[in-house]
């Protein structure tokens, strides 16, 4: 879920094509969110959960070392 700050950046997007938008809107509409909103999930997801992806791995080869030392 989004967590928003007052005090965060503003980015404008250029030069999207009408059919990213268009497809931004349908997202948006069947999302029940803003264009706005369906933008930034659509950034979490992509970037936040990389990050959360890597740091799983990486405790399960922990784990895993750890299981073959005892």
């Amino acid at each position: 879920m989004l967590t928003i700050h007052k005090d965060m950046p503003t980015y404008t997007l250029k030069n999207l094509s009408p059919e990213l938008h268009q497809a931004l809107q349908n997202a948006a509409k069947t999302n029940k969110r803003s264009i706005n909103s369906e933008i930034l999930e659509c950034l979490e997801t992509t970037y936040m959960s990389n990050k959360k992806s890597k740091v799983q791995a990486l405790l399960a080869r922990l784990e895993s070392l750890h299981t073959e030392n005892e």
